[in-house]
């Protein structure tokens, strides 16, 4: 299981969540919650910002323990941001993460959300890491 997939449902079981009540809250199948918990797969972004949600924590971006962007609900675009930012190109950010160009282009535009390990591996290439805080960090 990913780390972040990990800590993310400690705090929900140690906050007297169980899977079954996840899983309802979510709008998934506990079958479903089984395969992330096991590592065989990973919830969506959205998915896990809305679960973050139900104890409290927001999916941000940070340099160190430092948060670094202002809205949790534009983590992708906020990562695309600074990559563009840094003087890379759409073409070159497509290249290095093994996707076609347009996709980028979406993700930058708040058009759609990568998986979860696409948008991991767009914050390493600007030195920044996925981390949950507490609501309103």
């Amino acid at each position: 299981m990913h780390e972040l997939v990990e800590e993310l449902f400690d705090h929900l079981f140690a906050a007297g969540w169980k899977k079954v009540r996840i899983a309802e809250a979510l709008g998934a199948t506990s079958w479903g919650l089984t395969l992330w918990t096991r590592g065989r797969s990973l919830p969506r972004v959205s998915s896990m910002q809305r679960l973050g949600g139900l104890i409290g924590l927001e999916l941000r971006w940070c340099k160190g323990r430092n948060v670094v962007d202002s809205d949790p609900d534009d983590v992708a675009v906020f990562a695309f941001g600074q990559l563009l930012e840094a003087g890379w190109t759409v073409s070159e950010i497509a290249e290095s993460i093994g996707v076609e160009p347009k996709h980028v282009s979406r993700w930058h535009l708040g058009q759609k959300v990568p998986v979860l390990t696409t948008l991991i591996e767009v914050g390493e290439l600007v030195g920044l890491e996925l981390c949950w805080c507490e609501g309103g960090d």
